[in-house]
């Protein structure tokens, strides 16, 4: 598919040419698959704007609208979900405009600024001096702004009131908390940190090009030869940045990342620091003067060749300008996954799928207990939560587990989770979903067991018992093996089968009546499972089992199976290799390979519509079970450890140590609706264009 090979070097271009296929294309499972993959590595929408130069580029606070302000004073507000035109006014040549809030805070020069509301065509006049340069906090309820004195001042937009700042200095450079908590001011001699009212917090010799800050209290001074950060809690510190490791280095452009500081210095190179010491971060093929922070602490970087370089404190990774811009300039937000490219005559616009780091998970492991919900913990501790991934929410609790913890079932129906204690004897403890209080089921020199819909669990203890347990329920005996038993799994709504050490191999229902038995060859290892008809599927070394009324061998595979996991279309297996098949479980058929073998087991969803594994590269390949199409992820997280699956909703935890939460997109069977919504896009011959450019 040509689709497919467009997708590293121009995502959008990919997207592009999968709306020219037909919807009656044996093939729209296979672009449905490429379609994920362009999506996922950032097919760009653009918008047609003045070709004039841009002055200013601004996301608002929810990043939903754009401000846009050309070199003839022209000022327009884009709505980027729509995708057009909200509002265009005219003002004087060189006129300046910032977010405050949902309504602009408009400035010339000569002129009294005044706030314009862009959604009701209203303006009105501020009792504020001319205001020659503004910044506002991150919610856009203050600005802090110089006059063309050089005046420092704080406006309250609520209350349409300024209150003076800095008296007796001529103030040349201004920035504000992202909350508001202090200003810093500085004058061609000093920088100073205020608060809000004007008390003065410190101050320090420096002539400033340039200040900036974060949301946690630090304060980044430029000037033409050094970088200076001041920290204020607990006490107001001022540190040179050391950047003595990269010679002749000259700071160009300054962002704090979180509380790590990036510096774009000559000659090309992206610089970070993080308080002690200094290392570096990119070095860009070529570069503009600009860096932006977007996203969860993400830092933006672009460069000549038509890329946006991505990093954060985990990921790295890029997005491709499908067109050339000309006069190229970004906008971004903190906390906000939009990024924006405008350049003559147009406005490209990347929503971002990349994941996002867990950062209460780090050093933790992780389990998806239902789809929104993770179960972290820390081996060795005691301290174990329960993470809502969609509010970052957490509830810790205390449990004190003994020895080597394994969490063997989880039902996420109800939001049970098994765990398997191994010391010098074994336990079984069940946790709930929002409850902080673990719950001890079973205490024995050997012990396992299995999770039962609707509150019950099947469990063995190392002899020829197996038992069972409804919620809150005393134990009871539900089969007696010829030997020890080995494994039990739940079959059908209240069916369950197990196998002892000797070969004997039982089924019955949990709700009473007779157990019905028969024999099996064992292997060297073995695995026992159900299909979702509820029949019996056995795994001997290579050979697949499976008992209905009779047992049949249904396959003999190259490699030992390790797992078994019921789907639609049969059965999925794992091998040793760690390669997946499929297999009809009708004797006789052979078995399709929709996972190549890697080093690492991958991960099934419970609904066994989705596999995440390696591919032979290293990369990530996804697996779309009901049409055994394939795609890979772009290599944003260079780790191959792959640890938990959501249920259903097509999320996954990568990596070990530091986590990263990959969220996939589906594309739908209308694959062209799809697209459209996510680019606008189009092929005229071989040409990407787009919607409103004329065609032949």
């Amino acid at each position: 598919m040509h689709a497919r090979g467009l997708l590293d070097r121009s995502p959008t271009q990919a997207a592009a040419v999968l709306k020219e296929l037909p919807d009656t294309s044996e093939r729209v499972g296979d672009a449905r698959a490429v379609a994920q993959a362009a999506v996922v590595r950032g097919a760009a929408w653009a918008i047609q704007t003045t070709d004039v130069f841009t002055t200013i580029a601004e996301l608002s606070p929810d990043a939903r609208f754009l401000l846009q302000v050309t070199r003839d004073g022209m000022i327009q507000i884009w709505d980027l979900d729509r995708r057009r035109l909200v509002v265009s006014r005219g003002y004087p040549a060189g006129s300046r405009a910032l977010w405050t809030g949902k309504a602009i805070l408009v400035t010339r020069e000569g002129a009294a600024p005044e706030l314009f509301d862009p959604f009701a065509g209203t303006s009105q006049p501020l009792p504020v001096d001319p205001i020659r340069f503004a910044v506002a906090t991150a919610g856009g309820d203050r600005v802090a702004y110089l006059d063309e004195h050089g005046g420092a001042g704080v406006l309250d937009i609520a209350a349409r009131a300024a209150r003076p700042l800095w008296p007796g200095h001529v103030a040349d450079e201004i920035a504000i908390a992202p909350d508001g908590a202090w200003i810093a001011a500085s004058d061609r001699k000093t920088v100073a940190v205020l608060d809000p009212d004007g008390r003065e917090r410190t101050s320090h010799p420096a002539a400033a090009v340039r200040l900036f800050g974060s949301r946690f209290g630090q304060i980044g001074v430029l000037t033409p030869d050094k970088v200076i950060v001041c920290t204020l809690a607990p006490q107001p510190a001022w540190t040179d940045v050391d950047l003595s490791a990269f010679p002749q280095a000259r700071a160009l452009d300054a962002v704090f990342r979180g509380r790590e500081l990036d510096l774009l210095v000559a000659p090309g190179k992206v610089v970070a620091w993080n308080g002690t010491h200094a290392w570096e971060l990119l070095a860009p093929r070529g570069f503009t003067a600009q860096l932006l922070a977007a996203g969860r602490d993400l830092l933006v970087v672009p460069s000549l060749d038509g890329k946006l370089h991505l990093v954060d404190n985990l990921l790295g990774g890029e997005l491709h300008l499908p067109t050339p811009l000309h006069n190229l300039r970004l906008a971004a937000r903190p906390g906000a996954p939009r990024i924006v490219a405008l350049g003559t005559g147009m406005i490209l616009g990347f929503d971002l799928g990349m994941p996002e780091q867990l950062r209460p998970a780090q050093n933790m492991s992780a389990t998806f207990v239902d789809d929104d919900t993770l179960l972290l913990w820390q081996l060795g501790g005691d301290t174990w939560q329960w993470y809502d991934v969609r509010t970052g929410a957490s509830t810790p609790f205390r449990y004190d587990a003994r020895g080597l913890v394994e969490i063997v079932d989880v039902d996420p129906d109800d939001g049970r989770v098994l765990v398997h204690e191994l010391a010098r004897d074994a336990s079984l403890v069940l946790l709930r979903k929002g409850r902080t209080e673990p719950q001890r089921l079973v205490h024995a020199r050997v012990a396992w067991g299995r999770l039962v819909p609707h509150g019950g669990f099947l469990f063995a203890t190392g002899d020829q018992r197996l038992f069972a347990a409804d919620d809150g329920a005393a134990p009871r005996e539900v089969a007696s093996l010829d030997g020890t038993v080995d494994a039990a799994t739940t079959a059908g709504a209240t069916g369950f089968a197990a196998v002892s050490s000797k070969g004997e191999l039982v089924r019955g229902s949990l709700t009473g009546g007779a157990v019905v038995r028969t024999r099996i060859v064992l292997g060297t290892t073995g695995v026992l499972a159900a299909d979702l008809q509820g029949r019996v599927l056995a795994a001997q070394d290579n050979r697949l089992l499976l008992w209905d009324r009779d047992v049949v061998e249904v396959a003999r595979l190259d490699k030992r199976i390790v797992r078994i996991e019921p789907s639609d279309a049969g059965a999925l297996l794992e091998l040793a290799d760690h390669s997946i098949v499929l297999t009809s479980l009708v004797p006789g058929e052979p078995v399709k390979t929709l996972l190549a073998a890697s080093s690492r087991s991958p991960l099934i969803s419970h609904d066994r519509k989705l596999i995440v594994g390696q591919s032979i590269n290293g990369q990530l390949t996804v697996v779309e079970t009901p049409t055994q199409a394939t795609w890979e992820l772009p290599s944003y997280y260079n780790t191959p450890d792959l640890m938990t699956i959501a249920p259903t909703a097509r999320r996954f935890v990568q990596g070990f140590g530091h986590l990263a939460l990959w969220t996939l997109p589906l594309a739908p069977s209308d694959l062209r609706r799809w697209l459209d919504e996510r680019t606008n896009a189009v092929i005229d011959g071989d040409q990407l264009t787009w919607s409103w450019q004329p065609h032949p």
